[in-house]
């Protein structure tokens, strides 16, 4: 199944839990390098975990709207850094499974 269909319109929050910080996965998890992907800002608040915020948009002909919020992403050592130029690639690097990046 392509990763994208398990999304719902609405915000999200990209979380890093490679500490073993176990955080609320809702609805979906991309299993990609310890992120994962909540809806519930209290999980961020209580665990005090870098985050990013996205919200989502299904688009009539089937395709998806991503809208970043913010100026930083999470990198993959838990660090923050500047994205990449718009949201696109951000979008590839957290949605991967396996060998397969999904825009």
């Amino acid at each position: 199944m392509d990763t994208m269909n398990k999304l719902k319109d609405g915000k999200y929050y990209i979380v890093n839990r490679a500490s073993g910080t176990k955080v609320g996965l809702a609805p979906f998890d991309p299993g990609f390098n310890g992120y994962a992907i909540t809806r519930a800002p209290h999980h961020l608040e209580h665990h005090e975990l870098p985050c990013v915020t996205f919200t989502v948009t299904h688009k009539k002909d089937d395709s998806y709207e991503l809208k970043i919020e913010g100026d930083s992403v999470i990198g993959r050592n838990g660090g923050v850094f500047a994205p990449p130029k718009g949201g696109e690639q951000l979008w590839k690097i957290m949605y991967r499974e396996g060998n397969k990046a999904y825009t």
